[in-house]
C-alpha cells in the first residue's frame, strides 16, 4: 500500500511547488465565520499545501480542483 504522503504525478505545477503532503492547518470548518464566507478558510487549505490534515477535524483535505481530479482517477493510490 503507498503512502497517504505520496502524491500522483499528475499533480498541478503549483500544487507540487507548495509545502510537503502532511501539513496540519488548525481551522475550524463549521466556525460562524467560515460558514458566514469560506473564501479565506479555502485559500488557507489550498496554501498549505496539496493535501492538509485537519486536526480539529480529524481528516485529510485537498483544496485544488486539479488534485482532487487526480486523487479520483487513480484508483489504486486512493481508495
Amino acid at each position: 500500500m503507498t503512502s497517504c504522503t505520496t502524491l500522483p504525478r499528475t499533480l498541478s505545477r503549483r500544487s507540487r511547488r507548495t509545502k510537503a503532503a502532511g501539513t496540519s492547518l488548525d481551522v475550524d470548518l463549521y466556525a460562524t465565520s467560515a460558514l458566514e464566507d469560506s473564501t479565506e478558510l479555502f485559500r488557507q487549505i489550498r496554501d498549505a499545501g496539496p493535501v492538509v490534515w485537519l486536526p480539529r477535524h480529524r481528516m485529510w483535505a485537498m483544496g485544488r480542483f486539479a488534485d482532487v481530479r487526480a486523487a479520483l482517477r487513480d484508483d489504486e493510490r486512493f481508495l
